[in-house]
């Protein structure tokens, strides 16, 4: 037994073991920044998506000229296309909620983990 503590010591030593709550830590860390930045990621391309519908000049015209506009309704068509932005924005937050339900803590991919997790809950 104490040739078995003194290699688990000497492992740790060498970073082979770490501490659950290290790796809690770190995992909470990563989620945050990756819920963060799929959140401004909707944000930051509520934008480009209107441009896609007419939210520019010549995505407009387009799309007037696909159904028979006349060109003087180009600012209107560009005007409604960017203010459908904030709709874009509205449905994207709760999608990344959604998506990244499959990531949250208690789901484990691998059967192996799974266990694992779970002994050391019972265990602590």
């Amino acid at each position: 037994m104490k040739a078995e503590r003194e290699r688990f010591e000497f492992d740790r030593e060498l970073g082979r073991y770490v501490e659950t709550s290290s790796i809690e830590r770190e995992l909470s860390l990563r989620a945050r920044a990756f819920k963060l930045a799929l959140e401004r990621f909707g944000h930051d391309q509520a934008e480009k998506v209107a441009a896609i519908f007419g939210g520019t000049e010549e995505s407009a015209r387009d799309l007037a000229l696909t159904l028979g506009v006349d060109e003087d309704k180009i600012p209107m068509l560009v005007t409604w296309a960017q203010s459908q932005g904030e709709v874009f924005k509205k449905f994207w937050r709760p999608e990344v909620v959604r998506f990244l339900d499959a990531f949250s803590t208690g789901v484990w991919w691998d059967e192996e983990m799974k266990e694992a997790w779970e002994r050391m809950k019972r265990h602590g």
